[in-house]
């Protein structure tokens, strides 16, 4: 089977719901922020790192990828929570005027 067709594998444990809503506000809190201006460019840079690491996001990613793969991991965490009977696709964000370009990913 072609592996990008076959559906995420699902964790095997199950989150408690305080924990779920935490990690909702956070991602939300983090997209906000993002989208406003108000987030430090090194701190985006690891965020996008991350997710890439994840394989949710491109390497060469900007704070708008960003803000979509924030918002798209957000849903499914609403999923998750039980809001969405089916799981969400990818999201989409309207352009901000703080988006940025991201520097690339320092060599160690």
């Amino acid at each position: 089977m072609d592996p990008s067709t076959e559906p995420p594998a699902l964790a095997p444990r199950p989150l408690h719901l305080a924990d779920l809503s935490a990690l909702i506000g956070i991602v939300g809190t983090l997209e906000g922020r993002l989208m406003a201006g108000h987030l430090d460019v090194t701190l985006a840079g690891d965020l996008r790192d991350r997710l890439t690491r994840d394989g949710l996001l491109e390497a060469d990613a900007g704070t708008m990828e960003l803000r979509e793969a924030l918002a798209s991991l957000a849903q499914r965490l609403h999923h998750a929570w039980g809001a969405y009977d089916e799981p969400p696709g990818p999201e989409t964000v309207e352009p901000s005027e703080h988006d940025v370009d991201l520097p690339p990913k320092p060599s160690n």
